[in-house]
Parts: C-alpha cells; sequence; structure tokens
C-alpha cells in the first residue's frame, strides 16, 4: 500500500481500502467542511461556529486515533499486559528506593510511589487501561489527599491494602478502618490530636491485618482514658505479625495474645510507668523474634519489682535498647529466655 495524500471522493493512489485510509478519508472530509464553513456569510456566524467546532472535535479524535495507531507499533506497546504490569511495579519500587533514609522514610515512599503510579497512567491510553484495571497497583492508600485517597481505594478493588491515616478528627479514622477493615494487611495510624480514642479504633475485625503502628505527637495532650480497651480488634487471639507503638502519653499497651507476632518495636514517654504491662505484652510473644525499646528507662520503673518468673522467648534473635542506661537494660534480659540461636544484643 503506497503512502500518498487522500483527496476523498476523487481518485486515490491507495489500491486497497484500509482501516488507516479510512481514518485520513474522514479527516481530509472534516477539514473539507470545515473550509466550506468558513466561507459562509457573516449572517450564519454563529451556525458556522458551533459547526467549526463539531469539525473540530471529529478532526482531534481522529489524530488521537492516529496517534494511538502510531504508538501501538512501538516496541514497548507490543508487550504483554502482564509484563507491562511488572515494568510498571519496577518503577514504583525504583522511586521507593530512591528516597533518602530518614524518620519520615514511610511516608515520603508512599507519597512518590503514588506519585510514580499518576505518572504512568498519563503516558498513553493503553498505560492507562493497563494500569487501572491493576488493582494491585492501587493498595497502597494515605489521607494526605483525600480525593486521591478515594480514587485509590476505588481502583484497588476488592484487594488486600495497606492504609496510612492521619487525620486530626478521630471519628473519621474509625470510620475509614471500618469501612476497609476486611481487607487491611497494614495500617499505620498518627494521632495527631489526642490518644483517648485508642479504643473506639480498634472495635472491628480485620482478619488480613499483618502489620500495625501506632504513633502519637509529643505534646501534652492526654494519653489513653483509664477505660480504654485493653485489646485490639475486640478479640483476644490477634493474629499479626509486627507491632510498633510510639506514644507520648499515659501508658498504654494492649493484652492480646500474638502468637505469630514476630517484631515487636516500643518508644514512650508517658506519665505512670508499668514494668508489669510491659512484661505481660512480652509473655504474649512466644513467636517474637526482634525486640526494639526507645528510650527504655522512661519505660521501665525502678521502683516496681519485676516479676519472679522468667519469660520464655525461644525465638528472639536481636534484643535492641536505645536511649536506656545499661543497668536497666541488663535488669530486663535477666526476666527473659531466650533460645539457643544465634542473638544480637544491642545497647
Amino acid at each position: 500500500m503506497k503512502a500518498a495524500f487522500i483527496d476523498c471522493g476523487k481518485t486515490s493512489s491507495y489500491t486497497e481500502t484500509s482501516p488507516l485510509s479510512t481514518l485520513f478519508c474522514s479527516l481530509q472530509a472534516a477539514i473539507d467542511v470545515g473550509l466550506r464553513t468558513e466561507r459562509r456569510s457573516s449572517s450564519v456566524v454563529a451556525d458556522s461556529r458551533d459547526e467549526i467546532l463539531r469539525v473540530d472535535a471529529v478532526a482531534t479524535n481522529i489524530l488521537f486515533a492516529l496517534r494511538g495507531r502510531a504508538n501501538s507499533m512501538l516496541a514497548v506497546n507490543k508487550l504483554p499486559p502482564e509484563i507491562l504490569l511488572e515494568v510498571f511495579k519496577h518503577a514504583i519500587r525504583q522511586s521507593d528506593e530512591s528516597r533518602p533514609s530518614s524518620d519520615s522514610r514511610h511516608d515520603r515512599a508512599s507519597t512518590e510511589s503514588a506519585r510514580t503510579l499518576i505518572q504512568l497512567t498519563h503516558v498513553c491510553k493503553r498505560w492507562r487501561n493497563v494500569a487501572l484495571t491493576a488493582s494491585t497497583l492501587w493498595t497502597r492508600i494515605d489521607d494526605a489527599h483525600p480525593e486521591r485517597m478515594v480514587a485509590f481505594s476505588r481502583r484497588s478493588g476488592s484487594a488486600p491494602i495497606s492504609m496510612r491515616l492521619s487525620q486530626t478528627d478521630p471519628h473519621r479514622i474509625v470510620k475509614i478502618i471500618k469501612e476497609h477493615a476486611h481487607r487491611l494487611t497494614r495500617l499505620d495510624l498518627t494521632l495527631t490530636s489526642t490518644g483517648r480514642f485508642i479504643g473506639p479504633l480498634f472495635k472491628c475485625e480485620t482478619p488480613l491485618l499483618q502489620c500495625l503502628t501506632i504513633s502519637t505527637p509529643d505534646s501534652p495532650n492526654p494519653g489513653p482514658e483509664s477505660g480504654a480497651s485493653p485489646l485490639l480488634f475486640q478479640t483476644y487471639e490477634c493474629g499479626i505479625q509486627a507491632l510498633a507503638i510510639r506514644m507520648a502519653h499515659r501508658w498504654w499497651l494492649p493484652e492480646n495474645h500474638f502468637s505469630r507476632l514476630t517484631h515487636l518495636y516500643l518508644s514512650t514517654r508517658f506519665y505512670n510507668p508499668c514494668n508489669s504491662k510491659l512484661l505481660l505484652l512480652l509473655s504474649h510473644t512466644p513467636s517474637l523474634q526482634h525486640l526494639h525499646l526507645a528510650q527504655f528507662d522512661e519505660l521501665f520503673n525502678a521502683a516496681e519489682p519485676l516479676t519472679p518468673s522468667v519469660i520464655p522467648l525461644p525465638s528472639l534473635r536481636s534484643l535492641t535498647c536505645l536511649e536506656s542506661t545499661f543497668s536497666v537494660a541488663m535488669t530486663l534480659l535477666t526476666s527473659l529466655s531466650a533460645g539457643n540461636k544465634g542473638r544480637t544484643i544491642v545497647i
């Protein structure tokens, strides 16, 4: 098929009809109509403008179709959708790893990955279609941008998700958690106003949850009320595998039994330390492998005697105590019985 300009209605140098030649004919016809409309008298200027806009829309759609046809011939657009999806995932991972390490690394990574993902949907129609139909790309959701949060929630479909929530309205957080509790695998909470809403936050079932982080700001706001529920998610047996609690308020620790918990991080500046609560929590973590305690001198009440029984942690591999005195760390260590596996202790 020879390439040549097509004058619709006249003899064409194309020897056969093809979708591409049809597009050329439609485009030429739209241009001809526009030129004829432009020559009309000034008495029909309004009608002429409407006609021109109609023709412009037709011509624009045809140009989009031609560009889409050209893009489809590129090597990258000949990749199967599942391979292109892996390319997208790699690009998102790269955007995460490019961020510098800092206390807000997780927040920055979430923002960068979202920005990269949105940019991928703006490259071309095929890329957008592949990305929008892949629910697993949209499973990292945060409330920094409400409209984006709604879009990600919708595009993730029924896939398991991770959420980062830091709204000042705790009632809004409760509503969001209840809406998505059935598919949460990770939940990062920053309670920016007060810690007294910890109890209501967990009055729902989260069967898929594996990681939970709770953080409150360094402020004089009161901590959890004395009546706050000590159980997470209304069940004694909790199946999460990683738990991190950083509080600047009064002492609060969950009293669930964490049979699958392998990673535990505790950091707090509270007013009423209680050794029994800390040791009770550790006694409920038989599979614990990594224990990280920050500001442990604040966690530990030297005036309160430790329980005489030793807590068995047969799977413990590392114990880290930061911003703590050696004597306090060793006192805790004597209350723990670790297995024979290789262990690392950092004080």
